[in-house]
C-alpha cells in the first residue's frame, strides 16, 4: 500500500520530480564548469611560471655568452700588449745591432781607402752576404706582418657585432 501511495504521489507530482533532476543536473554541470575554470587558471599561472623560468634561463646564459665574450676581449688585449712589448724590444735590440753595424761599416769604408784589391774583394763579398741575410729577414718579417694582419682580420670578422 505505501508503495502505491508513493506512485500516486508521483504521477501527481511528476512535473516536480523532473524540475528537480533539472535543478540536480544543473547544480552538478555549475561544479564541473567551476573546476574546469580552477583548471584553466591553473593552466595558466603554470604556463606563466614556465615562461619566467625561460626568461630567467635565457637571460643567464646571454650573461654568461657577454662575459665569455668580454674574458675573450681582455685575453686579446692582454696578448696584443704582450705582442707589443716583445716587437719593441725586438726593435730596440734590432736598433742597437743596425747602429753597431753602421759603425762597422763605416769604419772598415775608412780602412778601405788605403787597402788592397783582395780585402776589397773580400769586402764585398762580406757586404754582398750582409745585404742578402737583410733581404732574408726583410722577407721573414713581411711574411710574419702578413701572418698578424691576416690573424686580426680573422679575429676582426669573428668577433660578434651588436
Amino acid at each position: 500500500m505505501t508503495f502505491k501511495i508513493l506512485l500516486d504521489l508521483a504521477w501527481r507530482y511528476w512535473h516536480w520530480a523532473v524540475i528537480s533532476l533539472l535543478v540536480v543536473i544543473i547544480i552538478a554541470l555549475s561544479v564541473v564548469y567551476a573546476q574546469r575554470g580552477h583548471a584553466i587558471d591553473n593552466i595558466k599561472v603554470q604556463h606563466e611560471l614556465v615562461l619566467a623560468t625561460e626568461r630567467a634561463d635565457y637571460e643567464a646564459r646571454a650573461r654568461q655568452i657577454e662575459h665569455q665574450n668580454y674574458q675573450g676581449v681582455i685575453d686579446a688585449v692582454n696578448q696584443s700588449t704582450i705582442r707589443q712589448k716583445q716587437i719593441a724590444d725586438k726593435y730596440d735590440s734590432v736598433v742597437v745591432i743596425n747602429d753597431s753595424l753602421s759603425d762597422s761599416i763605416t769604419n772598415i769604408e775608412t780602412s778601405l781607402i788605403n787597402a788592397n784589391r783582395a780585402a776589397v774583394i773580400d769586402y764585398t763579398k762580406s757586404v754582398n752576404g750582409l745585404f742578402t741575410e737583410c733581404t732574408g729577414r726583410y722577407l721573414e718579417m713581411a711574411k710574419n706582418a702578413a701572418r698578424e694582419q691576416e690573424e686580426a682580420r680573422r679575429l676582426r670578422d669573428a668577433w660578434p657585432t651588436r
